[in-house]
This record gives structure tokens, C-alpha cells and sequence, in this order.
């Protein structure tokens, strides 16, 4: 069974946990768990998989109704967690045999840090209609000067252009 690393916001009622999932290896290869139920409290209801070259940021954005379960299995990535309504903000490197479980209300984002792999589990199936997103470098944002490379320069990242017109936080805010 993985092991919780840490959690954070706990005192919100939404927080992200992070998990260090255990490995069986014997001669053969290894077997690992990636998703059980409990962690999410829901049934999962689409899988995904994520490649992202080194460089690329995935910015911001949250869910009303969805929990995301983020498996690495290959790669490393800095991750932030921001829940605007109360404040909290994490920063975290994920990488290879971990699984962050993010609740509804924690918005998320991540830098590749080399090139990673991400299969992750969805508790709804994608729409579009449970997305808002907010620009990564908006500076109401409190990690916005956390991502890695040139500081003040959003045109270093490969971002996609949904990521670069993303509206600002006051306007995601708004909108939530």
C-alpha cells in the first residue's frame, strides 16, 4: 500500500496528498499500486496519459467536481497547488512511483523539469466544463515567481496557448 508523504491544507477540508507508492520487485520486474478508491473517495472515471518534453509548463487551473489522481512513471516535475479561496500554496517535486490525489477546489500546475511521463485518473469524465484556469505568472499569484528558469520571462516555457491568454486570478476568482 503507498505510503502518504505529506498533506497539506488539511484544516481547508482540501487537501492534496501526496503518495510514495510501494514497489514489489523481484527477478521478474516489479509491481506497483497506482489508484485505490479510498484515496479519492471516488470511482475513477477516465484515464489519461500525459507526455511532456523538458521546458513545457502545464499551468493553473482547478475543478469544481473532479479529483485528479497524477501518477509519475517516468520524469520529474515541479508541482503547484494553490486553493485561492483560503490561501494555501504548496510546491513540490514529483517524480517516478509517486501519485499526488487533487480534491476539487485545489487548483494545479506543473513545470517539467525533464521530460515526464503523467498517466493520471479522472473521478469525471473530461468535458471542458469543469476547468478554470488562471495565468501561471499572474502576480496575485503567489507561486508565480516559483517556476524554474528565467524569472519575469513566461516566453522561456513551452506553454500552450490556452496557457498563455489564461485569464487573471481576480478573473478565475470571479468566475468560480
Amino acid at each position: 500500500m503507498a505510503q502518504a508523504a505529506q498533506e497539506g491544507g488539511a484544516a481547508t477540508g482540501r487537501a492534496a496528498r501526496e503518495l510514495i507508492l510501494d514497489v514489489h520487485a523481484d527477478a521478474r520486474g516489479d509491481v506497483r499500486e497506482t489508484y485505490r478508491e479510498s484515496w479519492a473517495g471516488a470511482p475513477v472515471r477516465q484515464m489519461v496519459r500525459s507526455y511532456s518534453r523538458a521546458g513545457t509548463l502545464r499551468a493553473m487551473h482547478a475543478h469544481k467536481r473532479q479529483t485528479d489522481i497524477w501518477t509519475f512513471v517516468g520524469g520529474r516535475a515541479l508541482v503547484q497547488l494553490y486553493d485561492h479561496l483560503t490561501g494555501y500554496h504548496r510546491v513540490l517535486v514529483l517524480e517516478q512511483d509517486m501519485t499526488l490525489v487533487i480534491p476539487p477546489g485545489i487548483a494545479h500546475g506543473f513545470y517539467a523539469l525533464e521530460e515526464c511521463l503523467l498517466v493520471y485518473g479522472l473521478t469525471e469524465e473530461y468535458d471542458g466544463s469543469d476547468e478554470y484556469q488562471f495565468n501561471a505568472f499572474d502576480p496575485d499569484f503567489p507561486g508565480a515567481d516559483m517556476w524554474p528558469g528565467p524569472p519575469a520571462h513566461p516566453g522561456y516555457y513551452v506553454r500552450s496557448e490556452r496557457d498563455r491568454s489564461a485569464p487573471t486570478l481576480v478573473e478565475y476568482a470571479a468566475a468560480w
